[in-house]
């Protein structure tokens, strides 16, 4: 789902995705929600606030699709509950992304961008074992490891 900010929403508006057209939501006079389309590839795309279809050039921002990170390996595979042990998770995937993030159950973390093949995250204090997982947009989170 993505929400799209602005002024004079009203029921009755979708969303244009490229060429792919999906309903939206309204939630109040400044935001309409509508849930993206799949893509089969990574890259920017123009989103379009229409209504009844009808199309304005002046109400388009980009929304950018991601493919999934790929993580072959992770070091080291545990640290101490008192955090602060760096963790390098190597993979594909990272270098399309400004907004990389790890989450240690349900502890987010900013990563550090190394190369496009290389992530960095410190763990947060008290995590004990549980689940590691990479995300691009701080939303949609990629299982990684057990650490």
């Amino acid at each position: 789902w993505i929400s799209v900010f602005g002024s004079g929403m009203r029921k009755g508006l979708d969303c244009l995705f490229g060429g792919s057209p999906v309903q939206g939501y309204y939630v109040d006079s400044r935001e309409v929600q509508c849930l993206t389309p799949a893509s089969r590839r990574g890259g920017g795309s123009n989103v379009t606030v229409t209504v009844s279809g009808q199309v304005d050039g002046n109400n388009m921002a980009e929304f950018q699709y991601y493919d999934n990170p790929k993580i072959t390996s992770i070091m080291p595979t545990f640290g101490s509950t008192q955090g602060g042990t760096p963790v390098r998770l190597k993979g594909s995937g990272f270098s399309s992304s400004p907004d990389i993030n790890c989450r240690f159950g349900s502890s987010v973390v900013e990563a550090i961008l190394v190369s496009d093949v290389e992530i960095t995250c410190t763990s947060p204090i008290g995590v004990a074992e549980t689940t590691l997982e990479v995300s691009l947009n701080s939303v949609n989170y990629i299982r990684s490891a057990v650490f």
